[in-house]
């Protein structure tokens, strides 16, 4: 059996074991990009030398080709992925084909943690700028407020949304459900789209010209090309969501509401956000502090 017929068994069974789409995607393109690597070879054919020749390429040599036009190399996290869907892979098949496991004696690789880069205030007026009224001022404003993943802000449907409160119902990771909500200034915004649109309650609050929900890609799209009009450097959907949760903590809010809104199953990233907004406040304290304006 080929690879690729191969990938076809794993992901009709992961499918079936009721994986999110998303999921299913990313395992999908991951374990395409090693067929094409290794021409679809018989799947017993595949060695261990063969998968650390992989895993070089995507660190060494593999140039990622992005919508938003971004070339540079695959992060740790991207690559830790991709073992993640190889080894999902192997222990299908060990069981499935009775495959010896091939990646047994590659570890996981460290995926390091970065840093969140929040969008600046002066960087979301020159975005919001550029972005003018409509779809592209809505998307912008909304993943600002909710602080959602670009998959969470495709799914939501216009009965989702409940302008008078500014409620949201989001779906998440895993089909879980929880709630979202929209300030003054966005529910506003989306109020003047959706009169100017007059969609039905099921259609997609964000569609293409044919009433789809919009792609992910075309998201990242979209905000990559306002980032260029507007000279801000690094603009994707996952910014927004940093930008949103060091505002929430700046703001006052907590770690536990924020996790809840976030959507997060534990208070690991969100520990990094409540790090950046501390050294904030450390910051204004250097420059606020009374002993030192006052006795110095």
């Amino acid at each position: 059996m080929h690879l690729d017929k191969a990938v076809e068994g794993f992901l009709l069974h992961k499918s079936a074991e009721g994986l999110s789409g998303r999921t299913l995607e990313s395992y999908q393109d991951s374990l395409k990009h090693l067929s094409r690597f290794l021409n679809n070879p018989e799947v017993t054919s595949i060695t261990t030398d063969d998968l650390r020749r992989f895993f070089h390429y995507l660190r060494h040599e593999y140039v990622p080709n992005r919508v938003t036009g971004d070339r540079s190399p695959l992060s740790s996290r991207s690559i830790r992925n991709y073992w993640v869907a190889c080894r999902s892979f192997y222990t299908w098949a060990k069981v499935d084909l009775s495959l010896e496991d091939a990646l047994a004696p590659m570890p996981a690789p460290k995926a390091t943690s970065t840093t969140p880069d929040p969008l600046t205030q002066e960087e979301v007026q020159a975005l919001l700028k550029v972005a003018g009224q409509g779809r592209k001022q809505c998307i912008v404003l909304v993943l600002l407020d909710t602080g959602i993943r670009v998959s969470e802000l495709c799914a939501i449907k216009v009965a989702d949304v409940h302008l008078r409160t500014g409620k949201v119902f989001i779906t998440g990771k895993g089909n879980k459900e929880r709630f979202c909500y929209l300030g003054s200034v966005t529910r506003r915004a989306l109020w003047k789209y959706l009169n100017e649109r007059d969609p039905d309650p099921g259609d997609p609050l964000f569609a293409t010209t044919t009433n789809e929900p919009l792609a992910r890609d075309w998201v990242r799209r979209i905000l990559a090309d306002l980032g260029n009009e507007a000279k801000v450097p690094k603009v994707y959907p996952h910014r927004f969501r940093h930008t949103f949760a060091v505002q929430f903590l700046r703001n006052g809010g907590n770690i536990f509401t924020l996790q809840i809104l976030l959507g997060h199953s534990s208070l690991v990233m969100v520990r990094h956000y409540a790090s950046l907004a501390a050294a904030d406040a450390e910051k204004a304290h250097r420059q606020a502090s009374p002993a030192d304006n006052w006795l110095t």
